[in-house]
C-alpha cells in the first residue's frame, strides 16, 4: 500500500467500488425478508445488522470477508423497491412499468408530424427511461425530488393522449 497525497494506491489488489459494495449489501438485506420486503426507509439500520463475523460494513475492506457498504438507501430504484417492498413490491411495480411501456408504444402511433406537442412527449419519454434505466445508480426514490421527477414525467406522457382528443 503506498500513500500518494489524499489517495491511496493498493498494490496487491483492486479495491471494489463503493456502489457494487452498497448493491451486494441491499441483496443481503433484501434476503432477509425476500417475499414483502423490510420495510420503507428500513435499509440504513438493517445494513448495519449484518454485520459479524463473516461480513464486513466498514469501509476497509477485509480480504477474508464479504466487504458490503451501507448507506440511508440501496442507490438504485430496483434494489430498494427490493428490499423495502419485496418480491411482491417489485412485482406490482413491473406490471405497473409494463403497462405504462404498453401505453407509450401504443399511443405512438399517433405521432405523424413533428410539432411542439410532439416533441415534447418525445422528450418525456426519453427522460423516463433514462430515469429508469436499471444499471444505473440513482437517489432514493422515496425523496421529494426523485419522486416529483418521476411522476412529473410519467403524467406529461399520460396527459398525452388527453391532448390528442382535444385536437
Amino acid at each position: 500500500e503506498k500513500s500518494i497525497g489524499q489517495r491511496t494506491l493498493f498494490l496487491k489488489k483492486e479495491r471494489t467500488s463503493f456502489y457494487r459494495r452498497l448493491f451486494l449489501s441491499s441483496l443481503y438485506t433484501w434476503k432477509q425478508h425476500k417475499i414483502f420486503g423490510n420495510g420503507i426507509k428500513s435499509f440504513y439500520t438493517d445494513c448495519h445488522k449484518l454485520a459479524g463475523p463473516d461480513i464486513n460494513i466498514d469501509e476497509d475492506e477485509h480480504s477474508n470477508k464479504i466487504n458490503l457498504s451501507c448507506s440511508n438507501h440501496p442507490h438504485n430504484y430496483y434494489f430498494q423497491i427490493l428490499t423495502t417492498t419485496g418480491i411482491v413490491g417489485l412485482f406490482i411495480i413491473f406490471i405497473i412499468g409494463l403497462l405504462f411501456v404498453v401505453f407509450t408504444f401504443k399511443n405512438f402511433k399517433f405521432i405523424k408530424k413533428l410539432d411542439m406537442a410532439n416533441i415534447i412527449l418525445l422528450s418525456a419519454v426519453i427522460s423516463f427511461f433514462l430515469e429508469m434505466f436499471p444499471i444505473r445508480s440513482t437517489g432514493s426514490l422515496y425523496t421529494t425530488n426523485n419522486a416529483t421527477y418521476i411522476i412529473l414525467i410519467g403524467s406529461i406522457i399520460l396527459s398525452y393522449k388527453e391532448l390528442l382528443k382535444v385536437k
